[in-house]
């Protein structure tokens, strides 16, 4: 019988990097994509399921109520110079835990397309991965997870997110 994810969540905030976190560029130092990712992942978690709320990542998960995700940054490849520079793309874990036990494990990938010098710059483009990561995130929490964690087929398409070009 699936495991039912909707309902209510407990973010753990704020979101990281995975401790073997890849980056490519100086996203890690220039972005402040943890930031960014624990205020969008929240956001959009909220608006699809009203009563989640946060969790402090320093809280024991054995212990606490109801569902608790835990979203990791896994990936990150951002070299600077914004669209010039090609692709920029941003991988996350999410482990979704219940009474401190693993139900549903995920990974996501998501990446810009090349603006071949538009003016959207690198951290820009990285933001717009991790609001596609979040829709992708809710879509995922919103659907029964299936019998046990497993991560996605090496086949699946990671997606692509496209970065608007930032006003004048």
């Amino acid at each position: 019988m699936p495991v039912q994810a909707a309902g209510s969540f407990r973010l753990v905030t704020p979101v990281k990097y995975a401790p073997d976190v890849h980056i490519v560029g100086s996203a890690r130092t220039s972005c402040n994509l943890e930031s960014y990712a624990s205020r969008v992942f929240s956001e959009r978690i909220r608006a699809s399921h009203p009563d989640s709320d946060e969790l402090a990542d320093s809280a024991d998960i054995s212990s606490a109520d109801g569902k608790v995700l835990r979203i990791s940054i896994t990936s990150v490849s951002g070299l600077g110079g914004g669209g010039w520079s090609g692709t920029k793309s941003v991988t996350i874990r999410a482990d979704l835990f219940e009474r401190g036990k693993l139900i549903g494990m995920r990974s996501f990938a998501r990446s810009t397309r090349s603006m071949m010098g538009a003016v959207s710059g690198t951290c820009p483009m990285l933001e717009t991965c991790l609001d596609t990561l979040s829709k992708d995130l809710v879509a995922w929490l919103s659907r029964p997870l299936g019998p046990a964690p497993a991560a996605p087929a090496a086949d699946e398409p990671a997606g692509t997110a496209q970065s608007a070009p930032a006003a004048g």
